[in-house]
């Protein structure tokens, strides 16, 4: 399904390219671009401005994928023979459903990065939103990709850019309270719960103590040098 799944989206992304359409690549491949996935994912997931929307649902029309609409997110599908092909496309505004947190597409200056083991290079966003975008949901499957992204990249973070960002998308709360709580699943029995769920392993505790380093990292940077409302586990 994986391979299925980027032949697809290197297609899609060729036919993008023919239209001048700019597309930003999101969620599990996203990602995977960073070299950071561990969980599987069967699915696609990507993000465009509004005023380019229209010129992609076209292109998807094109590459024969039916378009339908939750209000928040647009679902593109098709089968490509006993497979069926799912893209999620955030027009507009990277939303979360429970919280109704909104990142705009139009904050993103955006990245490219080539797919480990490919050749195929993706229009992604920045570690700062990607980041930013996974701790606004901060579900399980965020949890897994955030600490993944937060031990790859740490010392690539730019804890400016991450609140400048989350700042202009009116996001500063939210994310340090998902930042407070990233930081109670990682001192909890909790993060080892999830990682045995979606991976069948076990988050040793050199990689705990990595990842609540680098949650610290930004907490810090939002604080003029002080974390506040610390939780008191260590």
């Amino acid at each position: 399904m994986v391979d299925l799944l980027m032949s697809e989206l290197e297609a899609l992304l060729n036919a993008c390219r023919q239209r001048d359409v700019t597309v930003f690549v999101i969620g599990g491949f996203g990602v995977r671009a960073y070299g950071s996935l561990l969980r599987r994912t069967l699915d696609l997931d990507l993000a465009v401005a509004a005023t380019a929307w229209p010129a992609l649902a076209d292109v998807l029309g094109t590459q024969g994928y039916r378009l339908s609409s939750s209000g928040i997110w647009v679902t593109a599908t098709k089968n490509e023979g006993a497979e069926a092909i799912e893209i999620h496309i955030a027009v507009g505004d990277v939303v979360d459903i429970q919280s109704a947190a909104r990142y705009p597409v139009g904050i993103e200056p955006g990245d490219w990065r080539s797919l480990p083991e490919t050749s195929l290079s993706l229009p992604v966003f920045t570690l700062e939103g990607l980041l930013i975008t996974k701790l606004m949901a901060l579900r399980d499957n965020d949890v897994v990709d955030v600490v993944a992204l937060l031990l790859q990249h740490a010392g690539q973070m730019d804890t400016g850019r991450f609140w400048k960002q989350a700042g202009g998308a009116g996001l500063k709360a939210l994310l340090e309270e998902r930042l407070a709580d990233l930081a109670e699943i990682l001192h909890s029995e909790e993060v080892n719960a999830i990682w045995w769920d979606r991976l069948g392993l076990m988050l040793d505790e050199g990689e705990r103590q990595l990842a609540l380093a680098s949650v610290r990292q930004l907490w810090m940077a939002a604080h003029a040098g002080r974390w506040r409302n610390k939780p008191e586990h260590d």
